[in-house]
């Protein structure tokens, strides 16, 4: 299964991107109290996520900036920009630790069409790398779960 989950003071988002097979779009469902809350068809492939870490502009554009450490933590940090043909829409920095190559901060200047809007910023206080336990991705309660009005 290719899925993601992102877990919240709100509630759990859960990506199940092979879902419906229709080129790994598929749900994504909203889970709080123990229970979904309401699924929506999901937009977005998953390395066009907000924290992707396997987006094309990364893989083909990042390029080593140096190393500093964060919280004392000794980091390899990389810059790259998300490009719509010549204009710039995000700057970002990705903050790695040498020894693992696990994510420890990035940062996302938000620059769409030229104008900044903002900033957006992950940090990851643990990070194990693999597969991570089929339950992260059990949508509660799922025969009762509502499609979500998306407007």
């Amino acid at each position: 299964m290719n899925a993601s989950a992102y877990y919240s003071v709100q509630g759990t988002e859960i990506y199940l991107f092979s879902e419906k097979g229709d080129y790994g779009l598929g749900n994504v469902y909203l889970v709080a109290g123990e229970r979904c809350q309401y699924w929506c068809p999901n937009r977005l492939e998953q390395q066009d996520m907000s924290d992707s870490l396997e987006t094309y502009d990364f893989y083909h554009g990042a390029k080593y900036t140096g190393s500093s450490s964060i919280d004392g933590v000794k980091v390899d940090n990389y810059a790259w920009d998300e490009d719509l043909g010549p204009i710039v829409m995000n700057s970002l920095t990705l903050a790695v630790r040498p020894d693992t190559g696990a994510p420890v901060h990035q940062t996302r200047k938000l620059t769409p069409f030229g104008n900044f809007i903002g900033w957006s910023n992950s940090t990851w206080t643990t990070f194990t790398p693999g597969a991570p336990a089929a339950s992260a991705f059990t949508v509660l309660n799922k025969e009762y779960c509502e499609q979500g009005n998306e407007g």
